[in-house]
């Protein structure tokens, strides 16, 4: 498969110790929100493809895998930030949103 476009600033994870995933990040041009795996015993890269909602494309965000659960949280774009956190169930293949956090000074762009 075809891997990701270039970027920076995305966030990865390893998943079991043989699946690297990638999410958003900046290209030269846009900020993105599409997700990509790795499989390392293939050496082949997959566009995930998600169901129902997913974040906002962002980049600079920070990201934690807890067994099957991908929590990814902050970052944003040039023109928004984002404070929400999104989980990926790696297994399902499915977003869901886990915290909105109120308004504030250090999320917010004044």
């Amino acid at each position: 498969g075809s891997g990701p476009s270039p970027r920076s600033n995305h966030v990865a994870a390893l998943y079991d110790d043989r699946v690297l995933l990638i999410f958003g990040g900046h290209s030269k041009s846009k900020t993105l929100n599409d997700l990509f795996s790795l499989d390392f015993e293939t050496m082949v890269w997959s566009r995930v493809k998600t169901n129902g909602p997913h974040p906002s494309p962002r980049a600079d965000c920070s990201g934690a895998l807890c067994g099957t659960k991908w929590y990814i949280t902050g970052g944003g774009s040039k023109k928004k930030r984002q404070a929400e956190t999104w989980v990926f169930d790696v297994l399902e293949s499915k977003w869901t949103v886990r915290a909105v956090p109120p308004s504030s000074s250090i999320t917010t762009k004044k």
